[in-house]
């Protein structure tokens, strides 16, 4: 969905409760949990995720790959409150390529 319809949508003090694969960030992320620096090679799996992006949207309900969503809601103005971490997961080739974003945003 396009953030900036649920914004709209969304009433002051409405909340926003998301998760959704996204694009691997970088060993700075603060926001990352279970991850220690240097467990995987970002890069190389950004790359996968990229190369795959489009082909994943079509058979996942155009989830992608390739955007990075806590930060996008961030960014935008409006929210008098922001919360969100990414879980990256390292135990196999699958959970290396969906790291998830989840969090909850509430609108001023």
């Amino acid at each position: 969905a396009n953030l900036k319809a649920i914004f709209k949508l969304l009433k002051p003090g409405g909340k926003f409760v998301f998760a959704e694969h996204v694009r691997h960030t970088d060993d700075q992320d603060v926001t990352a949990e279970g991850y220690q620096r240097g467990d995987i090679d970002l890069a190389f799996w950004r790359r996968i995720q990229n190369a795959i992006s489009p082909m994943w949207a079509l058979l996942f309900g155009n989830c992608r790959l390739d955007r990075d969503t806590g930060k996008l809601i961030a960014a935008m103005r409006g929210w008098s409150k922001i919360e969100y971490k990414t879980a990256r997961q390292t135990s196999n080739p699958l959970a290396k390529l969906t790291p998830i974003v989840y969090g909850i945003a509430v609108k001023a």
